[in-house]
């Protein structure tokens, strides 16, 4: 399993487009550990390797926000569309009765 989701982290790398300094670094972090491979830093300075990868968690979370209010934007602007198309095919009186049936 965590090789299934290493491969899928670094198959969603496009540097350096959607990366960044802590990223890379939680990355690498996500590495040693799925593969069991000794990572000195995680000793060493814990605090830096929790700064990063709470800088990305932060990251992605901002992000998911962000992309859930962009979707609502759309569907509401798609809805809108939809109605003004229904408005410019119909006359008024014609939707005012599709509505009360």
């Amino acid at each position: 399993m965590s090789d299934d989701l290493v491969k899928k982290m670094n198959d969603a790398r496009d540097f350096p487009a959607n990366t960044c300094g802590a990223s890379r670094h939680a990355a690498m972090i996500a590495e040693a550990l799925c593969s069991g491979e000794d990572y000195p830093m995680l000793a060493e300075e814990p605090d830096h390797c929790g700064g990063s990868i709470a800088a990305t968690v932060a990251a992605l979370w901002e992000c998911r926000t962000k992309l859930a209010k962009a979707t609502a934007r759309a569907e509401a602007a798609e809805r809108k569309l939809q109605e003004a198309d229904l408005l410019a095919m119909f006359p008024p009186r014609i939707l005012k009765g599709l509505k009360d049936e």
